[in-house]
């Protein structure tokens, strides 16, 4: 528990530090020198910060943050697009030239734990960012693509909540962690229900079903446990080079670890699994000379530029104020953990010794394996960044930022500002935010040349077994020729059989050809005038040539709704025929989606193209028929997800207004049993004309009936068929010569003897009634019964 009370405890005093505090003096080791530094954004920050570098440029950072005056109930994800080329002094900080921001105040998060839960952003090989933050019960993850421009940071956004379902828990579900391969991503939340039991969980969710927007298999993502209920927090999370995944996490009393295989669930460590499911890391290093350790806190790991992993942790005692940071490295190609340099593993940074560490250090390294390492120490009040030299071996240290009081955890970014390799870090500062990049002797060419490769536009689906691209690189990447091959395997062949081609920065272009129906992986791999430069870079590409959208669509008539009082006061019907119809209004539903590269969009006759929404599925969606003519269907354009189209002719549903002409009208009779009212309403002879429901066979769809009670019981007290007083009620007919029928629908009055007229009007397909009404009087003579009831007396 100590680790979460230094937690919360930091968070009380990043609250109590805004305001005014009195500068210090700057200074800088000779390795490192800091070259620009602005403020970030004036709200109010509740933990930390995190940082990526886009495929387009520019520096995305991401941070949580809450309007001052909801600080403990409210805090949401914001993500800054910055420019790197342009920042502040430390003399003079200023503002940092924020490109746009975009920031998630649709899903806010209510309870003051989460807010001590830093939001988090990292990057694939092709660009594309996520970013994301733990709630109350999912995890909120934000995907932008590499193919959003410098000018539209944010174009293309995605939101997904992942929802956190295990073994139905929910507690305070903080202190997440987010990491991702090119394949999979991969997100942990931690929940503590009371005493010492803290809940580590963590989901795999397909990268994409991330891009692709798709609610089905983010929401029913299947949660495991990293071993037993008091494990600890889930700190950090990496995605390897070779796809797996590094996790760490915070014991009472230690370190654990382990990789995971996406693919096939293993889990595996090179440590001591003495712990259930990870493996346990000795923090205690050479020369410590700690005599009780408490706990190894805030571990943090990540990839540095030569591709391989870099951890660092804060070791706490358990009496005494002794503090240490200690550090590993790990080389994927030879599954073996060294010390940091030429030190012993774990290796002491013991320029940072007795510094409480808020929030935990960072630590990566450049292309050569020099390492940068910072944190924001408790009780010297500031940033410390410290620089290993590979060459010299000698660690420098800086303390960058001593104008201002720091709190949180840091971030570390290689980037390039112009042509020039920097360190970018992050420093939360009392409630803001800072941004600060550093010169140093650094090798980032990984960085620089590393490129970003984006197939048909960023399009997952296509219809073509032959796609194009572009790929993008900064100007000082060296790179001559490239290769580009395709295949059915995540992996690409080494060394590549396709040709070698000469490659230019200036014009990326590449095709690919080969390609065949399913899913498809295009490589692609730079090199130089000898060898690869590069590691290869894959993007998936799902190829549908069926012309057929495999897609289940009903189109509904606008008046096809069945009633049988129609309320009784008509005149229009809700019967029609279901391929005739009088309304420019109807709905469409969409019952089913089977196509592999799913249903874009759909438009109706020559309207134009709407995108469809998988939350529509089985919703009546209002469509309108408009350039329509009597004689003219309705067709429907659907098309999938890689392009193709198809043309559809719906019934076709015919549009008709006009009302049918009795021009000789039939003959109605109405026959009943003696004092009854119910009986059978007859028609014959005549002739109904409609010209676009003849075909059917019949004369007529359906009958409009009402019924009058007349005045003095006779025929001149009966009402016109135009009176207002009539309730018209819509009743289909399969026998066209017999309507059944009832003198008394839509009459409110007691049965009585009389004179009573009903009325008939004859309805087309469409719903249309004819002008003029045919007529049958029925006089009712009722016999009246008479009922004698007994009298009874009594006597007192």
């Amino acid at each position: 528990m100590r680790h979460l009370i230094i937690r919360i405890c930091c968070f009380l005093l990043i609250i109590s530090s805004i305001g005014i505090i009195t500068p210090k003096t700057a200074h800088a080791a000779s390795d490192l020198t800091l070259r620009s530094f602005c403020n970030l954004a004036n709200q109010q920050i509740a933990w930390g910060g995190s940082a990526a570098l886009h495929a387009n440029g520019l520096l995305y950072v991401a941070k949580t943050i809450s309007p001052v005056d909801a600080i403990k109930d409210q805090a949401y994800i914001a993500i800054y697009a910055i420019d790197p080329n342009s920042a502040g002094t430390l003399e003079s900080p200023g503002s940092c030239k924020v490109i746009a921001a975009y920031l998630d105040v649709a899903d806010n998060f209510v309870s003051v734990t989460a807010l001590y839960d830093p939001a988090v952003i990292t990057r694939d090989s092709q660009g594309n960012l996520y970013a994301g933050k733990s709630t109350n019960n999912s995890y909120r993850l934000l995907y932008i693509p590499s193919t959003a421009p410098a000018n539209i940071p944010f174009k293309g956004l995605v939101v997904h909540n992942v929802i956190y379902n295990k073994d139905g828990r929910k507690g305070l579900s903080n202190f997440s962690a987010l990491g991702i391969t090119d394949t999979h991503a991969m997100i942990s939340m931690n929940s503590w229900n009371g005493g010492d039991a803290i809940y580590a969980d963590y989901t795999i969710v397909p990268i994409e079903s991330i891009k692709d927007n798709s609610t089905s298999v983010i929401n029913t993502s299947t949660w495991k446990s990293t071993g037993q209920v008091d494990l600890g927090l889930v700190d950090s999370i990496v995605g390897m080079p070779d796809g797996r995944f590094f996790l760490i996490a915070s014991y009472v009393d230690g370190l654990g670890a382990s990789f995971i295989n996406p693919v096939t669930g293993v889990v595996s460590n090179a440590f001591d699994p003495s712990k259930l499911g990870i493996g346990y890391m000795n923090c205690q290093a050479t020369n410590m000379h700690f005599n009780n350790i408490f706990t190894c806190n805030n571990p943090t790991a990540s990839i540095g530029a030569d591709n391989n992993l870099y951890v660092t942790a804060l070791v706490v005692q358990r009496a005494g104020d002794k503090r240490a940071i200690v550090a590993w490295s790990y080389n994927p190609n030879t599954k073996a953990w060294s010390g940091i340099g030429n030190a012993p593993s774990p290796t002491l940074i013991s320029a940072l010794n007795n510094m409480e560490s808020i929030g935990g250090a960072n630590i990566t390294a450049d292309a050569d394996g020099n390492v940068v390492l910072a944190m924001n120490g408790w009780k010297s009040d500031n940033t410390v960044l410290t620089f290993l030299n590979k060459k010299t071996n000698t660690w420098s240290v800086a303390i960058p930022n001593t104008r201002y009081k720091a709190f949180g955890k840091t971030e570390l970014n290689l980037i390039l500002s112009g042509d020039v390799p920097r360190i970018s870090t992050l420093f939360p500062i009392g409630g803001l935010i800072y941004w600060g990049t550093y010169i140093a002797p650094i090798n980032i060419v990984s960085i620089q040349c590393n490129p970003n490769v984006v197939v048909e536009g960023g399009s997952y689906y296509v219809n073509k077994t032959s796609v194009s691209g572009t790929i993008y690189t900064a100007n000082t990447c060296k790179a001559s020729r490239y290769v580009a091959a395709v295949s059915t395997n995540a992996k690409p062949v080494d060394p590549p059989t396709a040709p070698i081609k000469a490659f230019s920065k200036d014009n990326g272009n590449f095709s690919v050809s080969g390609l065949v129906p399913g899913l498809n992986y295009v490589h692609v791999r730079l090199y130089d005038t000898t060898a690869a430069i590069e590691k290869w870079v894959t993007n998936s590409v799902y190829v549908d040539t069926n012309a057929t959208v495999q897609a289940s669509v009903m189109l509904d008539n606008g008046n096809n709704i069945p009633s049988f009082k129609d309320n009784w006061s008509m005149r229009a019907s809700s019967y029609t025929a279901s391929g005739y119809t009088r309304s420019l209004i109807g709905t469409m539903r969409i019952t089913e989606v089977t196509d592999p590269s799913g249903l874009a969009s759909y438009a109706i006759n020559d309207q134009p193209a709407v995108n469809f929404d998988t939350y529509n599925i089985n919703k009546q969606i209002p469509v309108n028929f408009n350039n329509i003519e009597s004689t003219v269907g309705i067709s429907l354009t659907l098309t999938d997800g890689a392009g193709n189209t198809e043309v559809r002719g719906l019934y076709p549903l015919i549009y008709d207004v006009t009302p049918p002409d009795a021009s000789s009208a039939p003959t109605a009779s109405f026959t009943a049993a003696p004092n009854v009212f119910s009986g059978t309403i007859g028609l014959t002879g005549g002739t109904i004309t409609d010209d676009l429901y003849a075909a059917s066979g019949r004369q007529y769809w359906g009958v409009w009936v009402a019924n009058a009670k007349c005045v003095g019981d006779v025929v001149g007290g009966c009402p016109a068929d135009t009176a207002s007083q009539l309730r018209w009620g819509a009743v289909p007919v399969t026998d066209p010569t017999s309507i059944q029928w009832n003198l008394l629908n839509g009459l409110n009055q007691v049965p009585s003897n009389g004179l009573y007229r009903t009325y008939i009007r004859f309805l087309d397909g469409a719903g249309n009634a004819s002008t003029a009404a045919v007529t049958v009087d029925t006089t009712v003579t009722m016999t009246t019964n008479k009922i004698y009831m007994p009298l009874n007396f009594s006597q007192r």
